[in-house]
């Protein structure tokens, strides 16, 4: 069970990171690099603020913090 499960991870983090050059080339026929870039920066951000708030891994600064 532990392979498979293994196995599985491995073929998705290929998908995922192989799929990105593909749709980089596709979208920069549309879209400027700069564009992208700040794209990519965006997603990703909001996706691993939400992680972590979902996760409860990070407090939340208090008011004097910033």
């Amino acid at each position: 069970m532990q392979d498979r499960t293994v196995l599985f991870k491995l073929c998705a983090v290929s998908l995922l990171w192989g799929g990105n050059y593909v749709a980089s080339a596709y979208m920069l026929r549309d879209f400027s690099p700069i564009y992208l870039s700040f794209a990519r920066l965006v997603v990703m951000s909001l996706f691993l603020i939400s992680v972590a708030l979902v996760g409860q891994s990070v407090r939340r600064p208090t008011i004097r913090e910033f």
